[in-house]
Parts: C-alpha cells; sequence; structure tokens
C-alpha cells in the first residue's frame, strides 16, 4: 500500500473574481503570497468593531489619519499598525515595519515584512493609506 503525502506548505483561497480557469474548468486559487496579502491589507483598512463578533479585528489607522499632525506621530500608528497585525494574522511573523508620512496630504506609506511561518518565505508589501480611499 502506498504512502498519502499531502502538501501542506501552501495556503490558498478562492479569487473574489471568481474567474473559471479554462484548463481546469475550477474557480481561479489565489497563491499563499496573495492571500497574506489581501489579508493585510483587509485588516489595515478594515475599523475596529467594524466587523460583526470580530470587535478585535482590523485597526483604526484610517480615523487616526486626520489627528497626524507631524512625525511625532508616526511612532504611535507603527504599534497600532504592529499590533492589529500581530493579533489578526497569525500565519506570519512580522519582520519589520516602516511608516512614512505625507502629512499635507493626509497619506501614510507602509513598508511591511513579514516570513510566512508555513513556508518560511520572506514577502514584503508597500501600500499607502490615505483619508480619500
Amino acid at each position: 500500500m502506498g504512502i498519502l503525502t499531502r502538501n501542506t506548505t501552501s495556503i490558498t483561497d478562492l479569487n473574489l473574481s471568481f474567474e473559471i480557469n479554462s484548463n481546469t474548468g475550477d474557480f481561479n486559487k489565489l497563491s499563499t503570497e496573495a492571500v497574506i496579502r489581501r489579508s493585510l491589507d483587509t485588516i489595515l483598512t478594515t475599523g475596529m468593531m467594524e466587523k460583526p463578533f470580530r470587535e478585535d479585528f482590523g485597526s483604526d489607522v484610517a480615523i487616526r489619519l486626520f489627528e497626524v499632525a507631524g512625525s511625532r506621530d508616526i511612532p504611535a500608528i507603527e504599534s497600532q499598525i504592529r499590533n492589529a497585525i500581530e493579533r489578526n494574522e497569525p500565519r506570519i511573523t512580522l519582520i519589520d515595519l516602516a511608516v512614512l508620512g505625507d502629512f499635507s496630504n493626509n497619506r501614510l506609506e507602509l513598508t511591511i515584512s513579514y516570513m510566512i511561518k508555513k513556508t518560511s518565505e520572506i514577502d514584503q508589501i508597500q501600500t499607502m493609506l490615505s483619508l480619500s480611499d
């Protein structure tokens, strides 16, 4: 009798555009990196208490953009982002977080470096949080 092995090093999720794979006829799946990136984006753009039954999910970074007056506010915002990611995304280990402020336009530029625990891959995303989003 053969040995059953499973590929346990990937994380997949449905692509919310519900595109069909022309070769298999199945819905396209997102890769591990895309799943994590989408999750981080959701965490950063979802306000606290916005998700039903998960009052602790998300962050209020977008609301803090109203309060940002200068670079002295960056450490508090960075801490809030770090806490939100560590609390809501257990599949990664945060390596580095850099926050740059564009205070005249009420925007923050984020660079997030992390390791995916299941695959030990290191990835980085850059994103912009803005009041106009």
